[in-house]
């Protein structure tokens, strides 16, 4: 027994079925279609790439504290004793 090949049809890629539209509409009237449990999921699922995304843009632009932390200059012995003070406290 012989199986017959499947024939190309020239009218079926120019069918309505073929040419369904751009993705955006139609994925927005599946959303609007699908459960409530799901819409629920798939939005929650949204917050949490775009919170992601947001915490990862905020601590790639803080900048990190300088190492040092700059104090005015003070004479005498109140300057002596802060110059003891800061290594005294110095990892």
């Amino acid at each position: 027994m012989t199986r017959a090949l499947p024939v190309l049809d020239p009218d079926a890629a120019t069918s309505p079925q073929a040419d369904r539209g751009p993705l955006l509409p139609r994925a927005a009237s599946r959303f609007r279609r699908a459960r409530r449990r799901t819409r629920i999921l798939l939005s929650l699922a949204l917050l949490a790439v775009v919170t992601g995304a947001v915490t990862a843009a905020v601590a790639l632009a803080t900048p990190e504290p300088p190492a040092v932390a700059p104090y005015p200059a003070v004479t005498g012995d109140v300057g002596i004793h802060l110059q003891e003070l800061q290594k005294s406290v110095e990892p």
